[in-house]
């Protein structure tokens, strides 16, 4: 007999569903006006008409917007036969579960996506993760089978990520591992905010079964490690009842001391285990196998987490409905909440936060480094090994010091030009926390005719093992970046060169067998000859400073972009001067610098690209970073100008400017992504104006309108250039112009334009201006817009978006 719940569900569930959607798009239909939703309201109109239903199959009999099936694929769960969820769907249709499907596919709209198209390893908070399905993970391990190297694999949830983020030396240790794969709903989370789809939620506990599943049938010895007394135990029991065929090499408790380590190695050689399975939760897991795994001889080596506490039974596993959801870790957080609490409460908040930053440093996509061992054929090309962790420098932020434009190229960029110019053809470059913007910078090296390989790489523990497994010809290069020879250096024998005794200048030529012993030595194995170095030191601002004037001296060779408008000064592409700026050679102003009038700038200064001078600033014997601000009428000589700092060199002081101070500030944020507080303003912007439309020009509102549209989009900020000048035009400018809606000269009433500029020259400079600075949209602002939108007044906005800017000197 059919009871009461099933025969309402056939009989109103339809109509009510459809009851339902055309209520839902009714009420996301203001939305669409603006560009937001119209698919989703366009499906929504399908099952209002019939024509589709709530839940069903993608294809084929009764066809549904959802399914289980779509809901893991969002959710990233390990996927099983479509067809199987869909008859598992069918079988299960009901008031409560179709409530409840509907309600986890609401949640996944929010934390899930769909893969359309995914990158093989995308970076998250410094770390490399591979985005594999797990059938790709069981052929990499057939493969794996059939060479003879060690193996690690290792797994990155929110937590690794917190203690990578602030361990270098961890950070290492997951990036050089073999396989480094996502674990959890707060990656999958962060995969969502930072585009990067992931194809399958790869964590421990899922894919530890498939692995074991492979192991059985290959026969595989497995040793495990880790967990409470008695706990590896009870978990060989698991696995022998449920794999038969499978073989437990070994079991150790993971609470051993240090003065047992040696017994433990030697029991796992003993064993003759194929893998060796370690739950010691992080960090202590990934860096003990790091640090032993070459000595107990075991080809593959995993770290595991909390997974034998799931095994054996003594931590129950979340339910599949809670892992729909992404929320396992309230299960983990009820189990143990004394120890998880901060954790989960406070660790997973952090994640997301440095996540956000991630996302808006909007970071150019880099190369993807050489985190495996790639065994290269022996290349007996000239080589050099660049250690950009060892750089020298002994000031503020090292890495943003050695990709600062000096003269044309950043410090990194003339060391390779010097490597260069003493014949390498292939350099092996070690970077860490820089990577990202050290390879976007560099490229593969083909501007010099050479190719460079890049290596992630911790501190000096990671760095080692890497130099110790490089396949190096005889000789070698190796820089630790900071000074610059004047001259080519000779290498005929085994040298390095200091500055003065026992300080190295970070150049060495040297046998590749030495740089191999740093496996086992903290220092770095440098030859015992010595000789003087002849050239600039630049390992402090003060150096630095003092090196202006000999670098600007050698500087046209190395500035094919720049051109020198008159004697010893340089101007790249792009660089606007108002009237009444003196420059005094030798200066070298970068790409796309707006410099107001009155200012004076030299003798000794490069500034570099996107920096932005207000009137009368008097700058001397300084050095400004790429897309700083200087507020008018500043004066400031022998200095470093960048990050919002002054450094005074001379009196050694660093002085802090906050922003809304508005001295100096910096410009380098990516300049075409509005903030919530302007997308607001242009909602609130846009409900105002249309309140009056009927006042205005049609041809001028739809325009603004538009503009608005692109702003609450987040295509572009609220004030701007609508389109950067010609001059301007490229990927460069558009860091160091904000792309806007609307102009600044559009917003405020005409003033009379200065002396010996024309109307269109004095609105240029302000739009210029108000693209620089940021400006926020208030009350008279406008009303001003309002007035030059009416009909027979006279309009400010230019017929074409692009305005040619005054002409340099």
């Amino acid at each position: 007999m059919t009871s009461f719940s099933q025969y309402s569900y056939q009989r109103y569930a339809k109509p009510l569903g459809r009851v339902v959607a055309t209520i839902v798009s009714m009420i996301i239909w203001p939305f669409t006006r603006l560009g937001i939703g119209i698919q989703h309201q366009q499906q929504l109109q399908k099952i209002a008409k019939g024509h589709l239903q709530w839940i069903g199959a993608n294809s084929a009999g009764t066809i549904g917007l959802i399914s289980s099936y779509r809901l893991h694929l969002r959710m990233a769960l390990a996927l099983n036969d479509e067809a199987e969820w869909d008859s598992h769907d069918q079988n299960s249709r009901g008031w409560r579960f179709d409530l409840a499907l509907l309600l986890r596919y609401g949640w996944s709209l929010l934390i899930g996506h769909t893969v359309s198209q995914t990158e093989d390893r995308w970076p998250l908070l410094g770390l490399w993760l591979d985005n594999l399905q797990h059938a790709q993970i069981e052929s990499q391990l057939q493969i794996w089978r059939q060479q003879s190297h060690q193996r690690r694999i290792a797994f990155v949830n929110p937590h690794c990520a917190n203690l990578a983020s602030k361990d270098p030396l961890y950070r290492g240790v997951l990036n050089s591992a073999d396989l480094l794969l996502p674990d959890g709903s707060g990656v999958l989370l962060a995969s969502r905010i930072l585009k990067t789809p992931l194809q399958e939620n790869t964590n421990g506990t899922d894919l530890f079964p498939i692995l074991c599943q492979q192991w059985q049938k290959d026969g595989a010895n497995l040793y495990l490690l880790g967990g409470r007394h008695g706990v590896a135990e009870e978990v060989a029991r698991h696995l022998l009842r449920k794999y038969p065929g499978l073989h437990i090499a070994g079991t150790h408790h993971g609470y051993s001391a240090s003065k047992d380590t040696p017994a433990l190695i030697e029991d796992i050689q003993q064993s003759k285990a194929d893998v060796l399975v370690v739950a010691m939760g992080v960090p202590l897991q990934d860096n003990w196998i790091a640090c032993y795994q070459e000595d107990t001889g075991v080809p593959l080596a995993i770290g595991v987490g909390g997974l034998f506490d799931f095994l054996s039974g003594r931590i129950p596993r979340a339910p599949v409905w809670l892992r729909e959801l992404g929320l396992e870790w309230c299960w983990r957080l009820l189990q143990e909440p004394s120890r998880m609490w901060q954790r989960y409460l406070v660790g997973n908040f952090t994640f997301l936060a440095r996540v956000m930053r991630q996302k808006f440093q909007l970071a150019p996509k880099a190369l993807l480094p050489n985190t495996r061992e790639q065994h290269h054929e022996l290349d007996h090309r000239p080589q050099a090994v660049v250690l950009t962790d060892y750089a020298l420098w002994q000031g503020d932020d090292p890495i943003g010091t050695l990709l600062t434009p000096i003269v044309g190229h950043s410090l990194l960029e003339l060391s390779l030009i010097r490597l260069v110019e003493q014949g390498v053809k292939l350099v092996h470059l070690f970077a860490d926390e820089g990577y990202s913007a050290i390879a976007t910078q560099l490229g593969k090296g083909e501007r010099w005719g050479i190719e460079i390989r890049y290596y992630l790489s911790g501190q000096q523990l990671q760095t080692r093992r890497r130099l110790a497994a490089l396949p190096l010809p005889e000789h070698v290069w190796l820089v630790a970046p900071g000074c610059l020879p004047s001259s080519n250096l000779t290498s005929s024998t085994q040298c390095q060169w200091e500055l003065a005794k026992g300080i190295w200048s970070g150049w060495a030529y040297l046998n590749s067998k030495r740089l191999k012993l740093t496996l086992n030595q903290s220092q770095l194995p440098l030859p015992p000859n010595t000789a003087l170095f002849n050239g600039l030191s630049l390992r402090n601002e003060q150096e630095l400073n003092r090196a202006l004037p000999e670098l600007l001296k050698k500087a046209p060779p190395y500035i094919p972009d720049y051109q020198e408008i008159k004697h010893q000064v340089w101007l790249a592409a792009g660089v606007v001067c108002e009237k009444n700026v003196t420059l005094d050679g030798p200066v070298l102003i970068g790409r796309n610098c707006l410099i107001r009038q009155g200012s004076h700038i030299g003798p000794n200064v490069v500034i570099g690209e996107g920096c932005v001078l207000d009137r009368q600033v008097d700058i001397h014997n300084s050095l400004l970073k790429p897309f700083s601000y200087i507020a008018a009428q500043m004066s400031i000589g022998h200095s470093l100008v960048g990050n919002r700092k002054l450094h005074l060199v001379r009196d050694n002081t660093i002085l802090h400017f906050k922003a809304e101070e508005c001295l100096i500030d910096e410009m380098g944020k990516p300049l075409s992504h509005p903030s919530m507080a302007e997308r607001v303003q242009a909602v609130v912007a846009f409900i105002w104006l249309r309140g009056h439309q009927q006042q205005f020009d049609l041809a001028r509102w739809q325009n603004v309108a538009n503009r608005l549209k692109k702003v609450i989009h987040g295509e572009c900020h609220l004030i701007g250039l609508p389109v950067l000048p010609s001059k301007m035009d490229g990927t460069l400018a558009r860091k160091s112009l904000r792309l806007g809606a609307i102009r600044l000269s559009e917003l405020q009433a005409e003033t009379l334009p200065a002396k010996g500029l024309s109307r269109a020259e004095q609105d240029c400079l302000t739009d210029l201006y108000g693209a620089a600075v940021p400006h926020h949209l208030n009350w008279e602002k406008l009303q001003h817009l309002v007035h030059t939108l009416k009909r027979g007044t006279k309009s400010t906005f230019y017929k074409s978006d692009i305005i040619s800017p005054p002409s340099p000197l």
